[in-house]
């Protein structure tokens, strides 16, 4: 049963609901976002992403162009035939066969991922924007021809935008030119992974290359209800102990104060959830959804979502398998 819950939390317990608890124990975990805690924790459990050798995963940093070709062809191949590719030669001057990302280069250069900065260079270290790693993203992982989709040329960028909107792939992360956080690059490669999951689950790149599902539908009554989604596959054993991963989920948008609902609307990507499918959690105490009949989330609605007001955090997540979103009101 499809299902949309809506949960006020106290104002008091905003700054409390900030965890991170992933396969790696980085020292400053703390500093990992509510929006990218899931998408690091599932990312570290699969090893497509690794610390800093220090035990940090400093992640504000910002991607960098070596770091991106690793994280896309872990994604791409898995850990065990990215790890198994070889560096005899090297595609660029500045990323010799020593360089620890050379094979990730390599791979990315010759499946047409990724290009050089001019001079037979690739700039291993320089900084990746938001949209950069979005088009290697969507040609590397989502399967888009750049030259088709206008990916390349002048106006690369604006199609990128305009591509990830559409497909709304940027679901809970912000994607522009601006350099992009190491956090923020897991989130949008978790987007990726679980591509059309609601299509498909089979289909995602998640399955096709590590065998996993997604299903959500479960909470955290002890965390006031906030979502749970629980990841499976049959190769755990390698990934994770135990058949399964529960992660708590991380929201899809989060905003202060009074929300117009058509201002909501557009944040979920154009959804214009109902009552028929709501449940409602108020201060971690189930509600009713009816309550938000007066207010349906249309895009020509433009009165205030209920309880959404001066003072009030709501923030908002996205089951894709069962098609239903969870508000936390704060």
């Amino acid at each position: 049963m499809k299902k949309l819950i809506v949960i006020a939390l106290a104002a008091v317990m905003v700054l409390a609901i900030v965890c991170f608890a992933g396969a790696v124990e980085f020292t400053d975990s703390a500093d990992i976002g509510e929006m990218n805690t899931e998408a690091v924790e599932v990312l570290s459990e699969l090893k497509v992403i690794g610390g800093m050798g220090d035990g940090t995963f400093a992640p504000n940093g910002t991607l960098t162009r070596a770091q991106a070709a690793k994280i896309i062809t872990y994604l791409v191949l898995g850990d065990e035939k990215a790890e198994a590719l070889s560096a005899s030669t090297a595609s660029f001057t500045d990323v010799p066969t020593s360089h620890w990302a050379c094979k990730y280069v390599n791979y990315c250069a010759q499946q047409g991922i990724v290009g050089g900065v001019g001079n037979n260079k690739f700039d291993p270290n320089g900084k990746l924007t938001g949209y950069a790693f979005g088009k290697m993203l969507l040609v590397a992982a989502a399967g888009y021809n750049a030259e088709a989709q206008g990916l390349v040329g002048a106006d690369w960028d604006v199609n990128t935008s305009k591509l990830l909107k559409q497909e709304n792939l940027n679901q809970g992360v912000t994607v522009n030119s601006k350099d992009m956080p190491r956090q923020d690059a897991c989130r949008l490669a978790l987007n990726f992974l679980f591509y059309r999951e609601k299509d498909d689950p089979t289909s995602t790149l998640a399955y096709r290359t590590f065998g996993v599902t997604r299903m959500g539908g479960g909470n955290d009554k002890e965390d006031f209800f906030r979502p749970t989604n629980i990841y499976s596959t049959e190769s755990a054993g390698q990934y994770w102990p135990g058949m399964d991963l529960t992660v708590k989920a991380s929201p899809i948008y989060k905003a202060m104060g009074a929300l117009p609902c058509n201002r909501v609307v557009a944040a979920l990507g154009g959804a214009e959830p109902t009552s028929a499918n709501m449940i409602a959690y108020r201060n971690g105490v189930p509600g009713k959804a009816t309550t938000l009949d007066s207010t349906p989330l249309t895009a020509d609605n433009t009165k205030n979502l209920v309880c959404t007001c001066s003072g009030v955090t709501s923030t908002f997540y996205y089951d894709a398998t069962m098609d239903y979103y969870t508000i936390i009101q704060i």
